[in-house]
């Protein structure tokens, strides 16, 4: 950028309009203040600076994409291609890109005339809320339960009955009531979501989607619990049962005693091995322990009416009962 400063001379009508693609919010401005401060770092003229301010547009952009990585029929696939590629890539056919607005941008990229979704908006937050909530929040949701439940894979658990519904009423019945984009639009995304979901080309496993579980929780799940609690007056029961498979999940073994591969930095993984370790025969006592953790989850979470409660029978309930039966009840 430097050298096409130079070229033209701080020409300001050659400025970029710039697309990043990190799954990140607020890419564009992030990637801006980057640039800036390697100008600044590196001692660059401020003129530069202006001309980078003043001239280049930086874009937030929403990638909405599943790409679970090299496929496992990689052989088959290079027979039928004639070749070898080692960068072979899978991903689902579904895709969406939003892209934050403005007639500079619109006029340089026109993509939205290619035929494929990309979608020019001023404001990208509802898309970006609406996957991270629908979206990230069923996978999220689904990970811990469908795993106790025997499950290994995205499409295989919500396809069998039992967890596949618990997703499905999820997402319905409590995700989608707490979001303030319009229904139809929410219902009919969420569809395209458990489509996407039953995708037989993509093995996705649970065990993948588990990296990093607690921060996940904390900020695709927890906050549609919360504002279902605020708007409803009442808990969502299946968030706060996955709330409880969530924290049983961190015990690092299923209902069988079988051990599991748990994926989080060492901090949260010795935060729940302790916990488990001296209070795991006294589940009141865990589960106020746990949600007391204001690091994880933004403030106690004791203080939210009749959760520490409910979550404590829930896990009570999860270990002493077959896991379909509790979850008939709900």
């Amino acid at each position: 950028m430097h050298e096409r400063f130079n070229f033209f001379k701080g020409d300001p009508e050659k400025g970029w309009v710039i697309i990043p693609c990190e799954l990140i919010e607020d890419n564009g401005d992030k990637l801006k203040s980057i640039v800036l401060q390697l100008a600044a770092h590196w001692d660059l003229p401020a003129a530069f600076s202006e001309w980078l301010k003043a001239s280049c547009t930086f874009c937030n952009t929403l990638v909405d994409r599943i790409v679970s990585g090299y496929p496992e029929n990689a052989v088959e696939i290079q027979q039928e291609l004639g070749y070898t590629d080692h960068l072979l890539t899978e991903g689902e056919q579904f895709h969406l890109w939003v892209i934050e607005d403005n007639p500079a941008v619109r006029e340089a990229f026109p993509a939205d005339r290619a035929g494929v979704e990309v979608v020019f908006a001023k404001d990208i937050q509802p898309y970006r809320l609406r996957k991270v909530r629908i979206l990230n929040g069923a996978h999220t949701a689904m990970v811990p339960l469908a795993y106790l439940y025997g499950l290994r894979t995205v499409r295989e658990s919500v396809e069998d009955d039992t967890i596949g519904n618990f997703i499905r009423n999820l997402v319905f019945e409590e995700i989608i009531p707490a979001l303030d984009m319009p229904e139809a639009a929410l219902r009919r995304f969420a569809e395209d979501v458990l489509d996407r979901f039953r995708n037989p080309y993509i093995h996705h496993l649970l065990i993948s989607i588990s990296l990093n579980a607690t921060a996940k929780f904390a900020t695709r799940v927890l906050p549609s619990l919360l504002e279902y609690q605020n708007r409803k007056g009442e808990l969502p029961p299946r968030m706060v049962m996955a709330f409880a498979a969530q924290i049983l999940f961190y015990r690092g073994q299923t209902l069988d005693g079988e051990n599991i591969a748990l994926n989080d930095d060492e901090g949260t993984l010795g935060f729940f091995r302790d916990a488990w370790e001296r209070f795991g025969e006294d589940i009141p006592a865990l589960t106020k322990h746990i949600l007391g953790e204001q690091a994880y989850w933004g403030s106690d979470l004791n203080e939210i009416p009749l959760l520490t409660a409910t979550l404590t029978e829930n896990i009570e309930n999860i270990l002493h009962q077959p896991l379909k039966d509790v979850l008939a009840g709900i």
